[in-house]
């Protein structure tokens, strides 16, 4: 090699060298900028509507993936209260005896909740007929499939159950009306003691000391209104304890955060729902998508694709820089009253009253 070709070569490799440590330590430095979520969504719908009801209204969805999902809710025969999604079809689940299924209740199903494809729950109530005087009470009902199976789970009875939630197999939540609450730790349920004049609402959590659950209960503090307190309480792996409340009433203006439901991306971003959208700031709360209207389920994937459903068939979607309402498929006449997504695909559960339509975007 010639001297002059020797010094090019140290010349080359120097300049190489340094233009890659500098890219290295360029992509080390660079902040990581959130990508926003898809919003290019074609929407088509499955209505479910069982041959022998008058109403089949499905209120939850839960699934591993877009080609294993449950949608629970509820009908007017005690038939075709569960349905399942296997990529292609909706098919009704034979889960109560008079369809040939493994449950001897009449059941009115409230949310679908899982940990895999063989650990699911669902809570709801039961309906105990009294044939002597003609009167029906409900009670709580908590479901379980296992094993390839649906089971009723044995528990001391309470009121009817609005939701379920869990963190790990054994460490499992329900809440309901009056006080309602269960904590199953991997082989039984316990009935948990808690203010029996409020209507626990919605669970969920970061862990097994970050728990959050939603309620509300009538109270008489302001002269000549019928007003309701809204109460947040978290567990800290003890306890249950209020941490937030406000007074709402007729003439009363504005929520100070959602009671409809909660959910969040990690443990220092929380969201709330009802009149609004609300996410937690240190002790206040902020209205990020304000609403006259009552919305119903908030769920995501990340701080950057987060959907929000609720009346007039109402879908919103927050990709990490704003709120977007899908208005392609609002109805005046359709409910939606739940959502399930993943990064690729949304799934909203919608009804008027008497029949489902599930809402499919990809």
């Amino acid at each position: 090699m010639k001297h002059g070709d020797f010094y090019i070569s140290i010349i080359l490799f120097v300049l190489t060298f340094t233009f890659t440590a500098c890219h290295e330590n360029q992509s080390q430095t660079s902040p990581t900028i959130p990508k926003p979520g898809k919003r290019n969504y074609s929407w088509s719908i499955d209505t479910l509507s069982y041959p022998t009801n008058f109403q089949t209204m499905m209120v939850s969805i839960w699934g591993t993936s877009p080609n294993d999902l449950y949608a629970v809710g509820l009908s007017d025969q005690n038939t075709g209260t569960m349905y399942y999604y296997d990529g292609v079809h909706w098919k009704p689940i034979k889960l109560t005896s008079v369809e040939g299924g493994p449950i001897n209740a009449i059941v009115g199903l409230a949310q679908v909740f899982g940990f895999n494809s063989d650990d699911i729950w669902v809570v709801g109530n039961e309906e105990i007929y009294d044939a002597v005087t003609s009167k029906s009470t409900y009670v709580s009902l908590i479901l379980h499939w296992k094993f390839g199976q649906w089971s009723k789970a044995s528990i001391t009875l309470g009121k009817p159950l609005k939701s379920v939630w869990g963190n790990m197999p054994d460490n499992v939540w329900a809440s309901g009306e009056g006080g309602t609450l269960y904590h199953f730790n991997g082989i039984d349920w316990f009935k948990i003691p808690i203010d029996s004049s409020v209507s626990l609402g919605r669970l969920y959590g970061f862990s097994s000391s970050d728990i959050y659950c939603t309620g509300a209960k009538s109270v008489d503090k302001v002269p000549l209104y019928d007003s309701t307190e809204y109460i947040l309480y978290h567990y800290n792996g003890n306890n249950w304890s209020p941490i937030d409340s406000f007074l709402f009433y007729n003439g009363s203006f504005g929520d100070k955060f959602g009671f409809a439901d909660i959910w969040g991306p990690n443990n220092s971003t929380l969201y709330t729902i009802g009149r609004g959208i609300f996410l937690r700031n240190g002790n206040s709360w902020i209205n990020t998508f304000a609403s006259p209207y009552l919305y119903s389920s908030i769920y995501g994937t990340g701080a950057d694709n987060i959907f929000a459903v609720g009346p007039y068939n109402s879908v919103v979607q927050f990709n990490g820089i704003d709120w977007y309402q899908f208005n392609s498929i609002l109805n005046s006449s359709i409910f939606a009253s739940d959502v399930w997504c993943n990064e690729a695909e949304v799934f909203v559960v919608s009804n008027d009253g008497r029949n489902t339509f599930v809402f499919h975007g990809r």
